[in-house]
């Protein structure tokens, strides 16, 4: 059996994917890993650095999705 990706991996992998048909599929699998992880974070206070962590994360994937939005429709005539 394959181990489940970390939302790390996820995430690297959706800013490194340069296919534009690929990646919000990459977007849509880091956000929902980065959420479950927020979910176990906020039952730990001790964890303050990686929840802070995981909302820049969020917020990039945020940026990159609007990135690719705009370029699309930069793009269509």
């Amino acid at each position: 059996m394959t181990p489940t990706p970390s939302w790390r991996e996820l995430f690297q992998a959706a800013l490194i994917e340069f296919d534009p048909q690929k990646l919000p599929n990459r977007i849509r699998e880091a956000r929902d890993a980065i959420m479950d992880r927020v979910d176990k974070l906020l039952d730990d206070p001790d964890r303050q650095p990686e929840h802070d962590e995981v909302l820049h994360a969020l917020n990039t994937l945020d940026e990159l999705a609007a990135a690719r939005t705009r370029k699309r429709t930069d793009t269509e005539p």
